[in-house]
C-alpha cells in the first residue's frame, strides 16, 4: 500500500492520517516526540505493510513479474495498489475520491509545522503536484514509478515498470479486489488493539 491506501485505512482523525502517511519516513523505534495518535498511525502503517507484504495474493502477483523487475515487485505493487484503489474507490467508500484527497491535503497543509520531518519535506510537493490524484490513471501511476526510480543511485529496472501492471492488469486488479477487503478488516482490528 502507498500514500492513498494508508490514508484511507487510517482513523479519520487528522493525527492518525498524519501518522499513517509518516510511516515510511519514521525508521526504528517510534519516539515520544510524536503525539499518541501519530504514534498509533505509524504503528498501524507498519502493521499494514507487514500484513500485505506476506499476503498470499501479493505472493501470487509477485510471481507474475518479469525476472528483471521481480526485485522491485513490492514497490511496484505498493504503488499499483493505490491505482487499483482509485479505480475501485466507490466499492470501498461513499465519499468521493476527490473529496477524500482534498481532505488529506488540507490536513497536511494545516498541520505542516507539526508533521514528522520526512513527511514535512515531502508534503508540499505531494499537495502541489496532486500526487494522490496521479493514481487515477495508468499514465500517472507510471510517472510516479519513474520518479521513484530516479531516487535510486544506481541504474535500475524500475523505470518503465508500469509495463508490469499493464501486462498483468486483470490478474493484479482481481487480486487487489480479493485482498483489500481483508486488509480493511485487519486494519480495523489493529486500530482497536492500538487504542
Amino acid at each position: 500500500m502507498n500514500y492513498l491506501a494508508h490514508a484511507f485505512l487510517a482513523d479519520r482523525h487528522p493525527e492518525n492520517i498524519i501518522g499513517n502517511l509518516a510511516g515510511d519516513f519514521v525508521k526504528g523505534p517510534i519516539g515520544n516526540e510524536f503525539s499518541h495518535r501519530v504514534r498509533r498511525g505509524i504503528m498501524l502503517h507498519r502493521r499494514i505493510d507487514s500484513y500485505t507484504d506476506f499476503h498470499p495474493e501479493v505472493a501470487a502477483m509477485k510471481s507474475a513479474f518479469s525476472r528483471g523487475r521481480r526485485r522491485f515487485a513490492g514497490i511496484i505493487l505498493d504503488i499499483g495498489f493505490d491505482y487499483y484503489l482509485c479505480r475501485n474507490w466507490s466499492k470501498f467508500s461513499d465519499e468521493s475520491l476527490r473529496e477524500f484527497i482534498d481532505t488529506v491535503y488540507d490536513i497536511l497543509i494545516s498541520n505542516h509545522d507539526s508533521l514528522p520531518s520526512g513527511l514535512a519535506r515531502v508534503a508540499p510537493r505531494l499537495v502541489a503536484g496532486d500526487w494522490l490524484g496521479y493514481y487515477r490513471s495508468l499514465k500517472g501511476t507510471g510517472e510516479i514509478l519513474d520518479r521513484v526510480a530516479m531516487r535510486f543511485r544506481r541504474e535500475n529496472t524500475l523505470r518503465g515498470s508500469i509495463a508490469e501492471i499493464e501486462n498483468n492488469h486483470a490478474q493484479f486488479e482481481e487480486g487487489f479486489l480479493r485482498m483489500f477487503p481483508e486488509v480493511i478488516v485487519y486494519a480495523e482490528k489493529q486500530k482497536r488493539s492500538l487504542s
